[in-house]
C-alpha cells in the first residue's frame, strides 16, 4: 500500500499498474485490481474474502467481475468503516476491520476465491495466512496475490533491510523460490507467476507523483516520497513485483 491510507478520497491504496499512458493514480490502481481479478480466473458467482480491502474501491473490481459475494477485511479502523459505508447498500458486501490472522476463524470451505491486492507483504505470518487461506477455500478455489518478491541468491535480508521499514514488511522479503514452497506446504498447486515490476515498481517510482492532489499535507507527500524511493531501491536491488495465483489442490 502507498500512501498510509486511501488516496485523495478516491478509496484506493495500491502502487498502482501504470502501463497505460498518462494514467491517472486512480486509474492505475483500479488497472491493477483488473489484473489481479483477471489472473485468478475467477468465474461468475464467486464467494471473495478480500484480505487487506482498504477504503473498498477494490470491491467493485471483484463485483463487476462477477463476484457474488464479498467479505473484506481490513485493520485500519478508518479505512474499514470508509469501506463499510461505500458498500452499505449493497446485500452482496460485509466489510470487517480485522486483520489476515482473522482469516483462522473463518468456517471451512467458504469461499471461493482469496484476494490480496498489495497487501500480502504486510502480513506478520505469510505461512500461516497461505495455510488458513487453504482452509476457507473450496476445493479448486482460487487465491490470489500481488506483491514484492527478492532476487535469487539469498538476497532478501539486503532487499528487506532497504525497504522494509518503508514498505511495512514484518515478515521479510521472500524469494520467488520460497514463496512457491510457501504455497506447496500449504496446500497450494498450478502456481501462476506474472512479472509486473515494469509497470508497478518502475511506474510507481516514475509516476507515483500523480497520487498526491494539490491539497495533501506533508506527511503525505512524504509517504509518496519514500514508497517511490522505495521502488526504485528495489529495482536497483533486483526485487520483483509479481501477480501469483494459485489453486488449492
Amino acid at each position: 500500500m502507498v500512501a498510509g491510507g486511501a488516496v485523495h478520497g478516491s478509496g484506493w491504496d495500491n502502487l498502482g499498474d501504470w502501463s497505460a499512458p498518462r494514467a491517472t493514480y486512480a486509474e492505475a490502481a483500479e488497472a491493477l485490481a483488473r489484473r489481479l481479478w483477471s489472473h485468478a480466473g475467477v468465474g461468475a458467482g464467486a464467494r471473495v474474502l478480500d484480505v487487506g480491502c482498504g477504503a473498498g474501491a477494490q470491491i467493485g473490481v471483484w463485483r463487476a467481475g462477477g463476484a457474488a459475494d464479498v467479505l473484506g477485511f481490513e485493520p485500519d479502523a478508518a479505512r474499514a468503516s470508509a469501506a463499510a459505508a461505500r458498500w452499505a447498500q449493497d446485500a452482496g458486501v460485509r466489510v470487517q476491520q480485522a486483520d489476515a490472522a482473522a482469516v483462522g476463524a473463518e468456517s471451512n470451505g467458504s469461499r471461493d476465491v482469496v484476494v490480496v491486492l498489495d497487501a500480502l507483504y504486510h502480513f506478520a505470518d505469510r505461512a500461516r495466512f497461505i495455510r488458513d487461506a487453504r482452509r476457507v477455500l473450496v476445493d479448486g478455489g482460487r487465491l490470489a496475490f500481488c506483491t514484492v518478491v527478492a532476487p535469487s541468491g539469498g538476497r532478501g535480508l539486503a532487499v528487506w533491510r532497504a525497504i522494509g521499514r518503508g514498505f511495512e514488511m514484518p515478515d521479510g522479503v521472500p524469494g520467488e523460490g520460497m514463496l512457491r514452497d510457501e504455497l506447496a506446504a500449504g496446500g497450494f498447486v498450478d502456481v501462476r507467476v506474472d512479472d509486473a515490476s515494469d509497470a508497478v515498481l518502475r511506474g510507481f517510482a516514475t509516476e507515483g507523483g500523480r497520487c498526491i492532489d494539490a491539497g495533501a499535507g506533508w506527511r503525505r507527500r512524504m509517504r509518496v516520497a519514500v514508497t517511490r524511493q522505495g521502488c526504485r531501491t528495489a529495482l536497483a536491488l533486483g526485487a520483483r513485483y509479481v501477480v501469483v495465483s494459485c489453486r488449492a489442490g
